[in-house]
């Protein structure tokens, strides 16, 4: 379980990056860091929705529910492009939205340490789209 939990803090190095980049630097503007942030949220929702394969796969509800996430990752991104502070708001909610639905289907919840870790994952995600949200808002 060590290296699970190293591995899912390290994923949110790209997170914490494309959020803080813009306000310690300008190697990227706001608007380009939202996008590149929106761009690796929606790889990963992707993701935890095709987990849910492995947890749900007998529950066609929870199964279609876990694909949905997937399809509104992209939906996101694409939305970025056209909205991009709409999408970063919804952002916002889904992981949050996701960790809830995983919360009552997932088995491995159960465990302090998985719930702990994807609690943590979830709030620090969370932030650093209401981080870029009031950046961008605060410039335009």
């Amino acid at each position: 379980m060590k290296n699970k939990i190293i591995l899912s803090y390290l994923g949110l190095i790209p997170f914490i990056f494309f959020t803080s980049i813009p306000i310690i630097s300008n190697i990227l503007t706001i608007d380009e860091a939202a996008i590149f942030l929106i761009a690796y949220g929606a790889i990963v929702i992707s993701f935890l929705g095709g987990m849910a394969w492995a947890w749900s796969i007998k529950n066609n509800f929870s199964l279609l529910l876990g694909v949905s996430f997937s399809l509104i990752g992209f939906f996101l991104l694409c939305l970025s492009l056209i909205a991009l502070k709409l999408s970063l708001l919804i952002n916002i909610f889904i992981f949050p939205a996701y960790f809830l639905f995983e919360k009552s289907l997932n088995p491995l919840m159960r465990e302090v340490v998985y719930y702990n870790l994807r609690r943590n994952l979830t709030i620090i995600v969370s932030i650093c789209f209401v981080i870029s949200f009031i950046s961008l808002n605060q410039i335009t």
